[in-house]
């Protein structure tokens, strides 16, 4: 009974910091939508840079964008990182469709040994090595379930390599963080935000990675 005490203190603790996150978002212009909400849905399960067909949603909140509509996720996802076993983690996702021309989605993380298991060894996936900028291979790995031709679009390097010192890309010093980009448009995904002040950095982030899709439009 103490245990379970303790549990769903630490679950409620956890619970309170999510919705008062989701209260501030209200405040910068975003609209909450429930998380059965139908295009909420759909545009986190093209974007969500892990697969894994088993995720919730329990949060969310849309903001109207110029190019398009932009939605914040409170993301609960089955993974099944190694065969044995499976588990629940507990992220934040900003998802944006916003067409770009690339040939296939591509993930984008840190350049950490962690990451490479991750991808190559649970997700299966390929490194992409086609047009990168020295700069951005030299602190970034980028992983596609496509071989052959796939690239990262040039603005997207270069803004991903400005922001490596920005929440949530300081490697593991913060959070996990993964950038998707696919022809659909664009997500990024980290550990589960818990204040406001994050929050706004992760907006920051989100408004900087929207201007490169921007640019790289067929």
């Amino acid at each position: 009974m103490i245990i379970a005490g303790i549990f769903d203190s630490i679950f409620s603790s956890d619970k309170k910091k999510v919705e008062e996150n989701f209260s501030h978002l209200e405040k910068l212009g975003y609209a909450r939508v429930a998380p059965s909400d139908v295009a909420m849905l759909s545009s986190v399960r093209q974007l969500k840079p892990i697969g894994g067909n088993l995720f919730a949603v329990r949060y969310a909140a849309m903001n109207q964008r110029v190019v398009g509509v932009r939605y914040i996720s409170d993301l609960h996802l089955t993974m099944n990182v190694n065969p044995s076993a499976a588990s629940v983690a507990e992220w934040t996702i900003v998802s944006q469709l916003q067409p770009m021309a690339i040939k296939a989605p591509v993930s984008i993380t840190p350049r950490t040994i962690a990451y490479e298991m991750l991808f190559k060894q649970a997700q299966k996936q390929h490194e992409v090595e086609m047009g990168m900028l020295p700069e951005f291979a030299d602190h970034f790995h980028a992983f596609s379930r496509v071989q052959g031709e796939v690239w990262v679009p040039e603005t997207i390097q270069q803004a991903i390599v400005k922001l490596s010192l920005s929440f949530p890309f300081k490697a593991l010093e913060e959070s996990i963080a993964i950038a998707h980009v696919s022809p659909k448009g664009w997500s990024i995904l980290c550990d589960r935000v818990k204040n406001a002040v994050l929050f706004n950095d992760l907006l920051k982030v989100a408004d900087q990675l929207e201007q490169a899709a921007a640019q790289a439009t067929a």
